[in-house]
Formats: structure tokens, C-alpha cells, sequence
């Protein structure tokens, strides 16, 4: 049993045993460090991280939360620092060091940039104990480990993009593409390699030109790319733990890059639900079809393929042009937004294009005057914001099948899927929902597709494992009072294996020393005289349990040992096929107990199942 007792501070947590044991468990203190921060910066990892900062500090489980961010200000001496409060909360601290003269991703140490956190760091007061980056892109790859030197903090890493993968962020060619080889613009990029990044990426736009050089520059970006990933691979060794929101990412960082599985950890994106409710979208009969796209104008974003989807729909089919509108919320790019408005005047669609929005204002602003979110990024996005943002505003989602955005969106359910960068198959997504006017009234019953009540995670409960994961690092911090024996037992924020009681009932065999099904034993005879129906777990409980348990230390699971696993079929007809599935997406191990002479309706024995990777 045990209680706590708020005192100076502190948190007293007190065991009652044979023993009288008490131990002082100090609140961490937090420090946050971005590459931006709002409404300086409102993309998704700054976003993220200001709705994370402000409820870490309001959760009265930590001692302090503060901010170190950058800021861009030309007029301006670089790597001056000017201190700040949040604009919701007015207790947090954030300090901006001003980097207005940069060459993005090209300096990845910055010893101006270490001199100021460093400087930051030996002057906040409490100490952090944790250090929790977003993003490490225009400061400085070194930060992590100064916090160590500087801190002897724990250090916490949230994935929000392949950054520490790919030197150009996305996996996106980002090099010239000439005309006169048939290159298109931002092509996938297959992998991470020295020599093909330099080329691709780096040579044919920051190369001189001359012939004469060609091969010693070639040679230069090679080493520099080399000596980058040489340089990110330090600060990951330096990083105690890596938080992945989706599975996506998780799975990409592990088997691509190479992190071990133990420390990244999978946990989705929480939200402060309180801004994401009473929507009221007013459309009258005749009233267009809106489609809306939330976010920056960059390229990657693919706002062109969405106007080029209109574009295709008023060409073959004409009299559906004022049926639907595109409306464009975000900053202006001074060079993207232009053209993109350009391509939209002459391609003989409606397109609105509405300002950059407080995020506390997205349903004023933006979800109650549309009926459809579109999400085209030509790259393989994460996790976005804006998706789980619409789903719990019950407005339907149209993105590509393709990285985090599908795996959050399920075709026909809770949105419309197409195939990732063709424009053609974004036309048709947009052409069927503007020809099935009943079908926007069927997808927004359906929100978040991994909780029952189809919410997103709160803020407040994703904050609460981040607390519990920040205590599991720092657990040796604990100051332990009048007496250590015995130790008291320490609770686990869950098993590291679930037995499920999958289906204790079916078995192929009748093994004379099985308690269930062994002819001497009474338990299926009695089963059957009573007229029992077999017990048979629904597959939605064990996909739940594991759902809300794997973030928090998760490994194995069992399914059942008193049956033949390899037999489960539920009541909906999901099969031990699914349970494979399950960790698979989940990357837990499965431990089977099977007489292996089953063979399933698919083909299947139990060595097969074994041999399946």
C-alpha cells in the first residue's frame, strides 16, 4: 500500500511493511530544446513541444520546465540570447538564441551555439535532470552531449522526422533536377549513402561549377556527409532514450538506421483535446464541398499535386467546378507561395488562401469551414499533427497510403487513402467524394482508430508516460531514508510479458497429462454437459491491452498455453494470423506453447509459423 504527501516540493512515497521504509522522490526538472518555438516557429515539432512544455509544468509532477530555442532576427547580433515566457502559460522560461546568419544543413556543429547552452545550462536553477530534444537541425549535434557534462542529465530524443538519418531531412532528393537528364523534382530517396547523397544532394547545387574541380569537390561533400553521420552516430550514443510517435518511424529507425530496439520506444503524439471540441460546420445543400490544407508551403508538402487534382477534375468533368473549393491555410513562402498561387489562377479552380492560425484556434479558424482535410506531402511523413487533429474534430482525412499518414487513416472508415504522389489517384479520391455527397456523412462517425472512444491520446495522458519513462531513467536519483532492508518492491509501469487467455477451449490433441484437455479431466467434460460455449478471447481486447501497454515496457506476449493458439478464431474471425500481425506493428516478441501438427485453413503448420520472420 502506499500514499503520497506533498512536502517542500518533494513527493514522499511511504511503504507500510514489516519494515518501516520511506523514500524522497525528488520532481524532475525539466529543460525542452527545439530548433524553434511558437509563434516564432509553428510547425509539428513546435507545436508539439509547446503543448507538451506547458502541460509538463501545469501536471505538478515537475519541478521546473523551461525552454532553449532558436529565433531568427537580422537585425540582430547572432547567438545573442533573449529570455521569453510561453504565451500560455507564463511561468515557463524559454530562452532564444538568435542564429540569423545560417546555412541551413550545412553546419551541424555550431561551438557558438554549444557556448550558449552551455552557458543556459550552468544558470538554471533547479538543475535539469532531463533533457528532452525535438530537434537538433540548426543548432548543434553536440548539444546532447554537453547536457550530459554539463548536467549529468538524462537525455530524451523525440523522432519527428529522419533528420539524424538523411542530412536533408526527408529522404528527398533535394539537388538540382535538370531538364536536360529528365529529373524530376524531389525524388524518394531510397537510403542513406556517403557518395550518392553528395552527388545527388549537395554537389550539383553547392559545387562551383568548374570542371577543373569537380572531382575534389565530390570528394568534399563525400567526407563532409561521412563526417555528419559520423557525427550524428556520437550524439545518439549520448542519447538515453529515443521516443518514436509512430510505428512507422520506430520500425525505420531501428531496422534502417540501426538503434537499438531497447531504446526506442513507441508513443503516439498527445493533444490538448480542450481546443479540439464544439465544432460547428454550417453547410447548407448547395453550399461547395470544401477541401482544406493545413501547413507550410514547402514543396515537400505537396500542395501542388492537390492543385493539380482540382485542376484534373474541372478538366474532365467541368460541371463539377462549383461543387468544390480548396482553401489553403499557412505562413506564405516567399518563394513557393507565389508560384503555387499562379498554377491555382490558371488552372480554373476555386482556391481560397487564408493565414497562418494560432493553434488554439484551429476549429474557429479553420475545421469549422471544411469538410475534408487533404495531407499530399510527397514525402513519408511521420505522424502528422493535423491528422489526429481532424480526427478528433471527426473531419475526414484524404492522405497518401504511404509512411505515418497511413497508418493513421483507414480507407472508408475515417478517411480516403490514395497512392502516394500520383496525382491521378489523389483526382479520384477527391472526384468520389465530391460524387458521394453521403459518404462525408459516413467517414466523420469515425475518428482515431486505435482507442475505443476513437480520441487521440490527451496531452495529459501522454505526459503521464513521459513522467513515468523520466522516473525509470533517473531511478537511480532516489534518496532513501531510515532504513534500506528490506527493499521495498519496486512497481512496474507494466509486465514485460501478458499471457492472454486466448482460447483455453480448443486443442487437435488430448495430451494425458493436460489439465484441460487430457481425457481425465473433468473440465472439458463438464464444459460440454453444460452447454458452454467454447471461451474464445475478441482480438480487440488483446489489440487494446497491447496498444496501451507497449509504450510503457511491453516485450512479449503469450497466448493461450491450456489450448492450441494456433486455432484461435474469434467471434469476428480474426485468427492467430492476426496476433502475428499484432507484433509485428508493435515489434514485440511472441512466445508460442504449440503441439506444432496444426494445420490452418490457409496452409499453415506450426513450423511455419516459427520459420515466418
Amino acid at each position: 500500500m502506499a500514499r503520497f504527501l506533498g512536502i517542500s516540493g518533494k513527493i514522499n512515497r511511504v511503504f507500510f511493511s514489516t519494515s518501516s521504509i520511506v523514500q524522497t522522490i525528488t520532481k524532475p526538472s525539466i529543460l525542452l530544446v527545439n530548433h524553434g518555438y511558437p509563434p516564432l516557429f509553428n510547425a509539428g515539432s513546435e507545436v508539439y513541444t509547446q503543448t507538451l512544455a506547458v502541460r509538463l509544468n501545469r501536471s505538478r509532477k515537475t519541478s521546473a520546465v523551461s525552454i532553449i530555442a532558436r529565433e531568427q532576427d537580422p537585425f540582430r547580433a547572432d547567438f545573442l540570447i533573449r529570455q521569453a515566457q510561453d504565451e500560455h502559460d507564463s511561468t515557463i522560461p524559454i530562452f532564444l538564441i538568435n542564429h540569423a546568419r545560417e546555412a541551413p544543413y550545412q553546419r551541424f556543429v555550431n561551438t557558438d551555439i554549444d557556448r550558449c547552452f552551455k552557458n543556459l545550462c550552468q544558470n538554471l536553477d533547479p538543475k535539469p535532470n532531463i533533457v528532452h530534444f525535438g530537434h537538433l537541425n540548426h543548432l548543434s549535434l553536440t548539444l546532447p552531449q554537453s547536457a550530459k557534462d554539463i548536467l549529468d542529465a538524462k537525455i530524451i530524443y523525440t523522432l519527428h522526422d529522419y533528420w539524424l538519418m538523411c542530412p536533408r531531412g526527408q529522404f528527398l532528393i533535394n539537388g538540382v533536377a535538370s531538364t536536360f537528364t529528365n529529373q524530376e523534382p524531389y525524388q524518394l530517396c531510397t537510403g542513406q549513402d556517403d557518395k550518392i547523397c553528395a552527388s545527388k544532394c549537395f554537389t550539383s547545387r553547392f559545387a562551383t561549377g568548374t570542371t577543373t574541380n569537380k572531382d575534389r569537390e565530390m570528394d568534399y561533400w563525400t567526407w563532409w556527409i561521412n563526417e555528419r553521420m559520423r557525427t550524428v552516430r556520437q550524439a545518439c550514443d549520448t542519447i538515453d532514450m529515443f521516443i518514436a510517435p509512430s510505428l512507422h518511424l520506430q520500425k525505420r529507425f531501428i531496422d534502417e538506421f540501426g538503434l537499438p530496439p531497447e531504446k526506442v520506444k513507441y508513443l503516439p503524439y498527445g493533444f490538448d483535446r480542450s481546443i479540439l471540441t464544439h465544432r460547428q460546420r454550417i453547410r447548407s445543400l448547395n453550399d461547395p464541398l470544401t477541401f482544406g490544407y493545413i501547413g507550410r508551403h514547402s514543396p515537400s508538402k505537396g500542395i501542388n499535386l492537390l492543385l493539380e487534382a482540382a485542376q484534373q477534375i474541372v478538366q474532365t468533368h467541368p460541371e463539377l467546378a462549383n461543387q468544390f473549393r480548396i482553401v489553403i491555410y499557412g505562413r506564405p513562402d516567399s518563394t513557393t507561395t507565389s508560384n503555387l498561387q499562379t498554377m491555382a489562377k490558371t488552372s480554373g479552380i476555386t482556391v481560397e488562401w487564408r493565414s497562418e492560425y494560432k493553434n488554439s484556434e484551429i476549429i474557429a479558424r479553420v475545421f469549422n469551414h471544411v469538410d475534408y482535410i487533404v495531407v499530399p506531402s510527397i514525402w513519408n511523413e511521420n505522424s502528422p499533427l493535423v491528422i489526429h487533429e481532424a480526427q478528433q474534430c471527426r473531419v475526414p482525412v484524404i492522405t497518401a497510403n504511404q509512411g505515418g499518414m497511413s497508418e493513421l487513416v483507414k480507407d472508408g472508415v475515417n478517411g480516403l487513402l490514395f497512392t502516394h504522389r500520383n496525382v491521378s489517384s489523389l483526382a479520384q479520391v477527391i472526384l468520389r467524394a465530391i460524387q458521394q455527397p453521403d459518404l462525408l456523412d459516413k467517414l466523420n462517425q469515425h475518428g482515431y482508430l486505435y482507442s475505443n472512444d476513437e480520441q487521440v491520446p490527451s496531452i495529459e495522458s501522454h505526459v503521464d508516460q513521459l513522467i513515468d519513462l523520466y522516473s525509470t531513467l533517473t531511478k537511480g536519483d532516489v534518496e532513501e531514508r531510515i532504513n534500506l532492508q528490506p527493499k521495498p518492491i519496486e512497481s512496474l509501469s507494466a509486465p514485460r510479458r501478458i499471457t492472454f487467455d486466448t482460447n483455453p477451449d480448443d486443442c487437435n490433441f488430448s495430451c494425458i497429462m493436460c489439465e484441460q484437455h487430457s481425457e481425465h479431466s473433468p473440465h472439458q467434460k463438464a464444459r460440454k454437459e453444460a452447454k458452454i460455449r467454447r471461451r474464445r478471447m475478441d482480438f480487440d481486447i488483446i489489440k487494446q491491452v497491447v496498444a496501451e501497454t507497449v509504450s510503457l515496457g511491453l516485450e512479449e506476449i503469450i497466448p493461450s498455453t491450456m489450448g492450441e493458439p494456433l486455432m484461435y478464431r474469434d467471434a469476428k474471425g480474426r485468427t492467430f494470423e492476426d496476433i502475428i500481425k499484432l507484433c509485428r506493428d508493435y515489434n514485440i516478441k511472441l512466445n508460442l506453447t504449440t503441439n506444432g501438427s496444426f494445420f490452418s485453413p490457409q496452409g499453415h503448420s506450426g513450423i511455419s509459423y516459427v520459420m515466418q520472420k
